[in-house]
């Protein structure tokens, strides 16, 4: 093997490109350490992104029931009636 890739530049240059490949292959495999600051780092930022995807769903909750709750009122109040004005005169 080794006399034909001496032969054959291009040859091991291909094969040296696929054990480069290889070994990284293998270093994504390996598990990390738990120790590594990257890890807490990146731990403490989902938490961050999750609380504050939390806080817009809960607003967000509370906005529609507030407009529900207001649009319930008034239309059960009877101050403002609001289908006249949701039908445009036709004969003009």
């Amino acid at each position: 093997m080794q006399a034909f890739l001496l032969q054959h530049p291009a040859a091991a240059a291909d094969a040296a490109a696929y054990c480069r490949q290889n070994r990284m292959l293998r270093e994504l495999k390996r598990p990390a350490t738990p120790n590594a600051p990257a890890l807490g780092y990146l731990a403490a930022q989902l938490a961050v992104r999750l609380t504050c995807a939390r806080i817009g769903r809960a607003m967000a909750y509370g906005a529609a029931a507030v407009a529900i709750a207001v649009a319930a009122w008034v239309l059960v109040s009877g101050g403002w009636v609001a289908v006249p004005y949701l039908i445009l005169p036709t004969g003009r």
